[in-house]
């Protein structure tokens, strides 16, 4: 190894994303409306506190990239009304008993969100980021190793007024969301 590969492995990194983070009222809505899912699933419950829709994952960061994520915002894309309203199960079958989380999403994406990723990935390709290359669907993650449920959740309605800059935080008994900017849409 090389002293500047060496240099680089110390630099400190972080875990942020972009996500649209409920306010008290609409997450009291979440649980309210999900929790016999996440009980009949046996799932892993998402904590009510961690509850959100990943905008733009951005993965592990270093400092000086993180000053340039949070150059990106604000967006010029208005309020909106979001409608959580469809259970989806998702697996991921590279993991570990091939995890299945369950998700609430919105039968119809609002096309606010749509541009709102889009935009955020334009300002971030500017900075040096490399686009994700898989399609976008937003959806808010209940709970994770689940058994499938036939249950109906009843809808959520959601309006989107702010953007927030999140780190994840690894703790012992998993990691926990620390909004670390927040920026209103529309302004």
């Amino acid at each position: 190894m090389s002293f500047q590969s060496e240099e680089v492995s110390r630099v400190r990194r972080r875990r942020f994303f972009f996500a649209l983070w409920p306010d008290p009222s609409t997450r009291k809505d979440l649980v309210r409306s999900t929790q016999n899912v996440v009980r009949l699933s046996g799932v892993r419950a998402v904590v009510a506190k961690n509850l959100h829709l990943t905008v733009v994952f951005l993965g592990e960061i270093t400092e000086r990239q993180l000053s340039a994520v949070r150059g990106v915002p604000p967006v010029p894309i208005s309020s909106f009304m979001l409608t959580l309203d469809t259970l989806d199960f998702r697996r991921y079958p590279r993991m570990q008993g091939a995890s299945r989380d369950i998700c609430l999403v919105p039968r119809d994406v609002p096309p606010e969100l749509i541009l709102l990723e889009r935009t955020l990935w334009d300002g971030l390709q500017k900075g040096g980021f490399e686009r994700e290359k898989r399609l976008y669907c937003p959806h808010l993650t209940l709970g994770r190793r689940g058994r499938l449920v036939t249950e109906d959740v009843r809808p959520v309605e959601w309006f989107v007024s702010k953007l927030v800059l999140v780190e994840s935080v690894p703790g012992p008994t998993g990691a926990s969301y620390k909004v670390r900017h927040t920026w209103r849409l529309g302004d």
